[in-house]
């Protein structure tokens, strides 16, 4: 075994370990294989241009794995989608910015609004039932509305 390591391990191995690895990445998605792969396609093609022994392979591939990660976590860190904040299953957040109209009057500053088959609790200057108002904001449990401004 050592012995075909030493004198035997070349590029077309190396080749077919990258491939493999593309393919179980393309299989069971998880986005870091592929920069595994992606250095042992490398190091097949530095040992079929420079005939490596075992021994430089392995640094070849050791550094080339290295260098290929880093650019994936560069690749990842950039992308727009790891920046956004996530809205879903927070249903509080997604109303920012929409309005209702109020089924209770708020009074003390404190309201209700039914919104779908959900009774929210509200906060904002004092408003009779029935007004529509804009949520601009949440605080807690409470959405925090402001009367709404009517354009013609």
């Amino acid at each position: 075994m050592i012995d075909f390591l030493l004198t035997q391990l070349g590029a077309w191995h190396w080749s077919f370990l990258g491939l493999m690895l593309l393919f179980v990445e393309m299989i069971v998605p998880g986005a870091f294989l592929v920069w595994i792969g992606a250095a042992a396609l490398i190091t097949a093609g530095i040992t079929y241009l420079l005939s490596l022994m075992f021994v430089g392979q392995m640094l070849v591939f050791a550094l080339s794995c290295l260098v290929c990660i880093g650019i994936g976590t560069w690749v990842y860190r950039s992308m727009e989608i790891s920046k956004e904040q996530a809205n879903v299953n927070r249903k509080a957040d997604q109303m920012v910015g929409f309005s209702f109209v109020l089924s209770d009057p708020i009074e003390n500053g404190v309201g209700h609004m039914k919104v779908g088959d959900t009774r929210w609790r509200v906060q904002g200057p004092d408003l009779p039932a029935g007004q529509k108002v804009v949520v601009v904001d949440l605080q807690g449990n409470s959405l925090i509305v402001e009367k709404a401004q009517f354009t013609s």
